[in-house]
């Protein structure tokens, strides 16, 4: 079972491309406040499914 606690952010881009150049430095900076969940969610045609982050940097 999951720890409820634990932070965890939800990107949400129309393309994949998107929240790379666009969130970078957000995403960077949830990671360092210790999210320990990031994931992706691109709705585009071209997209299969989301992805996610794993940050578990430390």
């Amino acid at each position: 079972m999951s720890d409820i606690s634990e932070k965890a952010a939800l990107v949400v881009s129309a393309h994949s491309a998107d929240f790379v150049w666009r969130a970078g430095g957000s995403i960077a900076l949830h990671v360092e406040q210790g999210y320990g969940s990031i994931s992706s969610a691109c709705p585009s045609a071209s997209e299969a499914s989301p992805q996610s982050f794993g940050a578990r940097a430390k």
